[in-house]
């Protein structure tokens, strides 16, 4: 049934309603969604009917079209007409262009520039991470194509042993965006000092697809809803690592490491191999402060209370050895070490200890890397 013999049909309607007002883009990709709005009668039911160059589409019953694969033809055509209490209103009627070059917010992109086939997830009408068929590599590509993205979980790509997409948590401060790759609770069912088999379980291993640890907010209280370690510590590789300390009394300000002298793996290949995958430069590292809202600070009120200022060099390492991840601070005459993956003596999943020291001050830690 083409659109004039629906006209047609309708002209033999008695209408007491004026048509409904359609408010359509101006014109569409030929792939992606997109919607119409309709202004009705209050309580009118609302009828539609959808077409391309004259073809109906009776698949779309409703203001969205999903075009899963690329449409073919020059332009959709939308009628609609609404009903109310035995009343028919006349049809209206809307024509969308499909063309190739779309306006979206961050400005003219022109699809035919992109070297791109229309069906290809990339392609204009695809949100960067908002799905499986439409991943991110990280969340970098994401702050840099995407207009004002907004912290969150997406989907990134496979990628070496991680076989599947994988959603993980993306944190866009300033200009820097920073992925949730690792969050270890206080306590609880995964214990995470050095000798730990969660340390050793393969990125093949690792949930994916809706099933990874995206590594949600923290819970209410010490622990994580979802501990673990994320698909994206195998597949990003590292430029600067960033911890964020938890304890029962609050968040606490995260400590950053310098940036990595050393060709950029992915953090599970240096936790997993020797100390020469890794190797920072000397300093623009963020470490304690040791103030009222520092972890390390609140631990070690007593014994620096008007203390020394810590050094401004931090020593990061990632390595087979305790901590599996952290960095050494020198304050005074005392050595503190800070991380998570320590020897199962000091009895606590991560936070910071005094060299040599038989006990240390515990907390949960949400681990980043950008």
């Amino acid at each position: 049934m083409n659109t004039v013999f629906l006209v047609l049909m309708w002209m033999g309607c008695v209408a007491s309603l004026e048509p409904p007002n359609i408010v359509a883009p101006d014109r569409v990709p030929p792939v992606g969604e997109f919607s119409i709005e309709v202004e009705s009668v209050d309580g009118a039911t609302l009828e539609y009917w959808w077409s391309v160059d004259g073809t109906p589409y009776p698949n779309f019953l409703g203001p969205t079209v999903v075009q899963k694969s690329p449409t073919e033809g020059d332009e959709w055509t939308v009628i609609v007409r609404q009903s109310l209490d035995g009343a028919v209103s006349p049809p209206a009627r809307a024509i969308i262009p499909i063309v190739e070059e779309i306006a979206l917010d961050t400005g003219t992109f022109d699809a035919d520039d992109t070297g791109l086939d229309s069906g290809d997830p990339d392609y204009p009408g695809c949100a960067l991470g908002s799905s499986e068929e439409c991943t991110a590599t990280n969340c970098a590509q994401i702050l840099s194509e995407t207009d004002n993205p907004q912290d969150g979980l997406f989907w990134f790509a496979a990628s070496g042993e991680v076989l599947k997409p994988y959603k993980a948590r993306c944190d866009f401060d300033g200009e820097q965006a920073w992925m949730r790759v690792m969050s270890v609770s206080h306590s609880g069912p995964l214990t995470w000092h050095k000798n730990d088999p969660i340390w050793d379980v393969a990125c093949g291993d690792l949930p994916d697809g809706i099933d990874s640890n995206a590594l949600t907010e923290w819970a209410v209280g010490e622990e994580f809803d979802d501990p673990g370690i994320n698909p994206g510590a195998c597949t990003v590789p590292v430029q600067q690592i960033r911890m964020c300390p938890h304890s029962a009394a609050a968040d606490h300000p995260c400590y950053e490491s310098p940036m990595v002298s050393s060709t950029a793996v992915p953090l599970h290949t240096g936790w997993s191999g020797d100390s020469t995958e890794f190797s920072f430069v000397e300093s623009g590292g963020v470490g304690p402060s040791f103030d009222s809202a520092d972890f390390m600070g609140v631990c070690a009120s007593e014994a620096f209370e008007g203390g020394p200022a810590p050094s401004p060099i931090l020593t990061w390492e990632v390595g087979d050895r305790s901590p599996r991840v952290g960095f050494t601070i020198s304050v005074g005459l005392f050595e503190l070490i800070y991380g998570v993956g320590f020897r199962s003596g000091l009895g606590m999943n991560a936070g910071f200890h005094l060299l040599d020291a038989d006990e240390g001050c515990g907390g949960a830690v949400s681990v980043w890397v950008r």
